[in-house]
This record gives C-alpha cells, structure tokens and sequence, in this order.
C-alpha cells in the first residue's frame, strides 16, 4: 500500500490508541524504524548517548546517518547507567538513546532529568518492550520519539516489521525518511519546510507488508494477555533461579512492569569457585537446556 490506508492505517491508529500518542509510522523492519527515527532527529556529526549493552541495531543507523555513538555502561538489569550517561554528556551530545533490554524498562526518571536538565533529545528503543510500564506509563511514551520491532519471538509479534511513535513533526520526517509518493504527498503539510521533497522522500521503501500488518494488528489485541502469561512464567523463573548459588535473577524496580522478552541472569563465578562461563554455559546445554544464550547474546541449542 503506498497511502495510509486499509489495514496499515487500522493497524497505526491501534498502535497510537493502545499508547496514547499522536502517530505511529509503521516500517518494514525494527531497524528500520530506528534508522527513520534517527534520521528525523538527528544530523551528522551529531553525538549520541547509547546503551553498551544493546542490540548492534541500535547504533548501526546512527553510523551510516553520519552520527557518532558514545556508548555508557549498563546497570545490573542491562539499561542505561544514568550515572554514566551523566559522565559522558559533552557539548556536541544531541540525544540520549534508550533500550529497554529484554523488556525491563530503563530508569527513565532519571534519564529524563538528565535529558531535560542538558537540553538533550530523548529517543526510545522500545524493540524488547511493547507493554512494558513504569509507573503506569508505557515504554515508548517518554521519549521524543520511539521505535519498536516486531520481528521474532518479540512481545508483539508479526514475524517481521517495525514502527516508530512520536507526537509532533517529527512525523513528518519519519515519513520522508521511511516512505515516498502518495502517502507523504497526501499527509505533509503544504507549510512544512521539507514539503518539496514529499513526492520523492529520501527514496528509500521502509514500508510494511500489509500481510504483516494483518497479523500484527491480530496480535496487539491479545498484547495484554500475552504479557500476564509471560509475567507468571517469568515470576516463577526468578522465585526458582534466584535460589541457586552462582545466579542472579534480575529484580524490578518498584512500580516497573516487564514484557519479559528473555530472562536475564548474572553469572557469579566466585559463588561457583571460579567456575568461568564458559564451563558453566556448556554444563547447562549437557544438562538438557534447549535454549540458552552465552554472553555474547548468541542463541546456542542443545542437541536433541
């Protein structure tokens, strides 16, 4: 579809309902997303604050837009150290990027301060989170903008796709980043500076099949019962593992709610005699699990 129309636009008004934001541009892919939202945001040379404990999808657009990373260390639940994002901000920092790893949401009331404090943008990776809460408030509804995927084994599933929320003109520029033709043409305000390139955009396709669309339109409206299903599976996870010597099951902070995208645990060799991960990561998959990631974020299968 090359307009916001049928099932695409039944799909983004949903999305825009369900977090209560003024639009949602769907993409093809969740990197896509990110690599829409940044464009509208942000300009060369321009430096970002990011997660270095992140999907590589959450800064590789940035270095093909001609963006400098600068990457902050991570808390004990793989997010954003606000102190550490307070260390590195310089006077060429732009924005803050945020990545609710594996669906537990970021501090975000104290990387908001900073964001506001420092004049800075504060962009959302919502890629592991749809449905995830802090304070009652949806991840995806602090930032500037936001961009989710919805490939895979994602909270929100469409086997593929992305999209981006935001609540001002940024719109705009997702859509001349992302799309092209009909549907910039008939959307972009005739007044909005960059109106003269609504016929050809940035010449790059970004948009969604409308198959995808379908199934993730299916999907948003079981979103909330999926998440309490995860929650008591994921409970039950913490409750077992955190008992064991050498885990370290992770703990939500006060008025958080995850989506639960994966589960991490912190390994603690000096609880295991200095047992390296390694050793430990191989004695797991002997054991029977049949899925289980190393370190590195590598899926890895144990054999039937």
């Amino acid at each position: 579809m090359y307009d916001r129309s049928g099932v695409i636009a039944e799909l983004e008004s949903a999305l825009e309902t369900y977090h209560g934001r003024a639009h949602a541009v769907l993409t093809s892919s969740g990197t896509a997303a990110l690599h829409a939202m940044y464009a509208a945001c942000l300009k060369p040379g321009d430096e970002v604050i990011a997660p270095a404990y992140t999907f590589f999808a959450t800064v590789t657009p940035l270095l093909h837009l001609g963006v400098r990373p600068v990457l902050a260390d991570c808390d004990e639940n793989g997010n954003l150290d606000p102190a550490d994002v307070r260390a590195r901000i310089t006077p060429r920092t732009k924005a803050i990027v945020v990545t609710h790893l594996w669906g537990i949401p970021a501090d975000m009331s104290a990387l908001g301060e900073q964001a506001e404090q420092n004049g800075l943008l504060l962009l959302e990776d919502g890629s592991h989170a749809h449905g995830a809460r802090v304070a009652g408030r949806l991840a995806g509804t602090f930032g500037v903008a936001a961009a989710f995927s919805m490939n895979g084994p994602k909270p929100l599933s469409a086997g593929e796709g992305g999209f981006v929320l935001t609540d001002d003109e940024t719109y705009y520029r997702v859509l001349l980043f992302s799309q092209y033709n009909k549907r910039c043409l008939n959307e972009i305000a005739p007044d909005f500076p960059l109106r003269a390139y609504a016929r050809t955009g940035a010449g790059l396709k970004f948009r969604i099949h409308p198959l995808v669309a379908a199934i993730a339109l299916e999907q948003l409206g079981h979103l909330d019962d999926y998440l309490q299903g995860r929650a008591a599976v994921a409970g039950r996870m913490r409750e077992q593992l955190g008992r064991l010597p050498g885990l370290i099951a992770p703990v939500l902070p006060a008025g958080t709610t995850a989506s639960w995208y994966g589960l991490p645990l912190t390994h603690q060799p000096e609880k295991l005699g200095g047992l390296p991960i390694e050793r430990f990561h191989r004695a797991l998959l002997a054991e029977g699990c049949r899925e289980v990631t190393d370190h590195h974020g590598e899926l890895l299968r144990c054999p039937a």
